[in-house]
């Protein structure tokens, strides 16, 4: 386990949210130039490039579970025209469950310092269909993961609404 990892299940309060997050690569200065082009300037067939090795992940770690993207809020889908966790989602499989939205639009977390990112207890999610979810195990497809925050707050939802499990699987790993 990272430490960020050990520092969560350390939590009384997000102990247990998330069973663990699985990322393809490292978030270096070339992953830094790659998701500034393809989330930030749109270049959304960036993705393609990763298309097999997201398909062997899944398949290596999370074969059966329900695929669930992190959902944007209405303003920074408005701002940047496509959901980027939704984009590599369907490099997975194209059928992928929507159970999430983002109620609060919160400040980018790229924005945000690490304690700032962690102390945030926000309830930014909302689960939109209690049966999709009940007794599946699920896995949240995100682009980068920082501190996690962002995952186990959705996690934390998911897990209410009835999910076995929650897990998490990004493109990145700072």
């Amino acid at each position: 386990m990272c430490l960020d990892c050990v520092r969560w299940e350390n939590s009384t309060y997000w102990s247990s949210k998330l069973t663990r997050n699985v990322s393809l690569l490292s978030y270096n200065e070339w992953a830094q130039d790659f998701v500034a082009r393809f989330k930030f300037r749109g270049d959304v067939v960036l993705a393609k490039a990763f298309e097999q090795e997201l398909k062997r992940m899944y398949a290596r770690n999370f074969n059966q579970h329900l695929i669930v993207p992190i959902p944007l809020s209405e303003k920074r889908m408005i701002e940047r025209g496509f959901n980027q966790s939704e984009v590599l989602a369907r490099c997975i499989r194209t059928n992928i469950t929507d159970v999430l939205v983002r109620i609060i639009h919160e400040e980018k977390t790229s924005k945000k310092l690490r304690w700032q990112r962690v102390a945030g207890r926000s309830r930014p999610f909302e689960v939109t269909n209690q049966k999709s979810v009940m007794s599946k195990n699920v896995v949240l497809v995100d682009d980068i993961y920082t501190t996690g925050a962002t995952v186990r707050k959705a996690a934390t939802v998911l897990l209410e609404a009835g999910a076995t499990s929650v897990s998490s699987m990004t493109l990145f790993r700072s």
